[in-house]
């Protein structure tokens, strides 16, 4: 493997990683909120965390291009304020990826929770515990299944990120180039096809041990949580 397919591969796994973790809290936020509480709005609320699964990427990038630009509303206030910059950067291409996995954790997480036997909670609360310590001590480890498959799927749909991606953050060799913008330009170059190829399995292998880590992951917590 030459040292620049293992930087690709490096920054992929770096731009997946940051995506996910920096949802998780967000996505146990939101899942919880429409699995357990009833409020105006939730309908909508639920169509609009579910958009990307539905709208072209590209879409959603050019959304991002426009709020996190330099020039984007939000992106010139981080900027001058917390000289935090998304644009063409590696930490753009996380926040890309990390929104169009977002549906995919958000909906397993939710489905996990639901599926959880309210009178525990209830029993719970009763016992004198908080609705803080009843989420952390009862819902959030019942949910664990749940919380493990959207971590791993949106981390395989990380990897494999490409319309929002370039369109928001360019294709920038060693800054943004991940594993899919790497595969599309080098099929775009003459001689390019045997890399390409190549790429290609290193990123079929990558998303097999990602979703195979994940059932095995949602076993083991299944057999935690039905322990007695």
């Amino acid at each position: 493997m030459a040292s620049d397919e293992a930087g690709i591969i490096l920054l992929s796994l770096k731009v997946a990683t940051a995506s996910v973790v920096f949802s998780v809290p967000a996505a146990i936020f939101f899942a919880y909120a429409l699995a357990r509480w009833n409020f105006p709005g939730k309908t909508l609320l639920d169509a609009l965390l579910h958009l990307p699964l539905v709208l072209p990427p590209v879409v959603v990038g050019f959304s991002l291009l426009l709020l996190f630009g330099k020039q984007g509303f939000l992106g010139r206030w981080l900027d001058d304020w917390f000289g935090i910059v998304f644009a063409f950067r590696w930490t753009g291409a996380a926040l890309a990826s990390a929104i169009m996995g977002f549906p995919l954790m958000v909906r397993a997480i939710r489905l996990s929770i639901t599926a959880i036997d309210r009178r525990l909670e209830t029993v719970a609360r009763t016992l004198g515990g908080s609705r803080l310590w009843v989420f952390t001590s009862v819902t959030l480890p019942l949910a664990l299944p749940g919380v493990v498959t959207g971590v791993l799927l949106s981390f395989a749909r990380s990897l494999g990120e490409f319309g929002a991606t370039i369109t928001f953050v360019s294709n920038i060799p060693g800054e943004t180039e991940t594993l899919p913008l790497a595969i599309y330009s080098l099929i775009q170059t003459p001689g390019g096809d045997a890399q390409a190829l190549r790429l290609s399995g290193i990123a079929i292998v990558l998303s097999i041990v990602a979703l195979a880590v994940s059932e095995w992951l949602t076993r083991r917590s299944q057999k935690f949580v039905a322990r007695p």
